[in-house]
C-alpha cells in the first residue's frame, strides 16, 4: 500500500492519491469496526433492533395523541405501493410494542 500520509505530486496525480487514500481509510475503518464488533460479541453484547421509518413514529403519535384512527391516518398519508390501512395499523402496533408503549 502506498504512503497515504503524504502526497507527492511529482509521482502521483491528486486523483490517484485521493482514491488510494480513500481505499486505505475504508480498509482501516472496516477492520476497526469488525474488531470492535467481534470484541462486543465476545462479551455477550447483542445488536439492538433498529426502527428507521420516521413515518411510523408520526402515525403512532397521530393515533396515540390526536386519537386518529388508522383509516384517517392512511387517508391523510396513503402508504404508496406498500400496503393499505392495515399497514398503518400494523406499523402503529409494532412500533408501540417496540418502544414499550401501551396503546390507548
Amino acid at each position: 500500500m502506498p504512503d497515504l500520509a503524504s502526497w507527492n505530486p511529482t509521482r502521483q496525480t491528486r486523483e490517484d492519491f485521493e482514491a488510494n487514500a480513500r481505499a486505505g481509510f475504508d480498509l482501516v475503518l472496516k477492520n476497526y469496526c469488525e474488531t470492535i464488533e467481534s470484541q462486543a460479541a465476545g462479551t455477550g453484547l447483542k445488536r439492538t433492533p433498529k426502527k428507521r421509518s420516521r413515518e411510523h413514529f408520526y402515525w403512532l403519535a397521530r393515533f396515540q395523541v390526536r386519537g386518529d384512527k388508522p383509516a384517517q391516518i392512511w387517508r391523510f398519508h396513503p402508504v404508496q405501493h406498500r400496503g393499505s390501512q392495515r399497514a398503518v395499523e400494523k406499523a402503529i402496533k409494532e412500533l408501540a410494542k417496540f418502544i414499550g408503549l401501551t396503546l390507548r
